[in-house]
């Protein structure tokens, strides 16, 4: 592991971790014994933080931010690739659908899953796991939509990557059409209607 110190010419290289660790394991020799018996481990946990946050510490007052993160910035990911992500937002939106194959196999009972043992009784977790589905789609358009936006950032063209506009106009016309036939049926109890439902 190097760094490189941005204030001036000279350089500064870092061994690896595990021989700072030896180094200071026979700094620790040097200590008295009582000393050492009641705070060598202590100490050497200490040290192994520091030698943790060392990188971090360096990178962030030189500016330089791919020092100071453990991983390395990769650019081309599953995510950024738009044809990957395309792929993974459909599967994503599609995944849902296994669960009415599940329950028609026989292996699952949605009923049971959503509802409960007692329909009758509201079933939080089932409330809940509705609510995740539904954002499943959500998901899936903004991993389609990544890359448009990585590309309109850099000054290309809306119809640069066309499979992920497609997924993404699907999604939000599908959300479109349901929150609008949600406002059509429900209307009558917007208005004041006695008995709508």
């Amino acid at each position: 592991m190097c760094v490189h110190w941005a204030g001036g010419a000279s350089t500064y290289r870092f061994a690896p971790r595990h021989s700072f660790r030896l180094l200071y394991r026979k700094l620790l020799a040097f200590y008295p014994n009582g000393f050492k018996e009641q705070l060598v481990e202590s100490m050497e946990q200490t040290f192994n933080v520091s030698i943790i946050l060392l990188p971090i510490a360096l990178g962030r007052r030189t500016g330089n931010h791919d020092m100071a993160n453990a991983i390395p910035t990769q650019r081309n990911t599953l995510l950024t690739n738009p044809g990957s992500a395309a792929m993974i937002s459909v599967i994503v939106f599609l995944s849902p659908g296994i669960l009415p194959l599940l329950d028609s196999v026989g292996w699952l009972s949605l009923d049971r899953l959503f509802n409960g043992l007692n329909p009758e009784v509201d079933y939080l977790p089932g409330m809940f796991l509705s609510l995740g589905f539904l954002l499943f789609p959500v998901a899936a358009g903004i991993t389609a939509g990544g890359p448009i936006i990585r590309t309109l950032r850099a000054g290309g063209s809306l119809f640069a990557h066309p499979i992920n506009l497609i997924i993404v106009v699907f999604i939000a016309s599908t959300f479109a059409i349901g929150l609008a036939n949600l406002i059509i049926d429900q209307w009558p109890c917007f208005i004041g209607v006695p008995n709508c439902d």
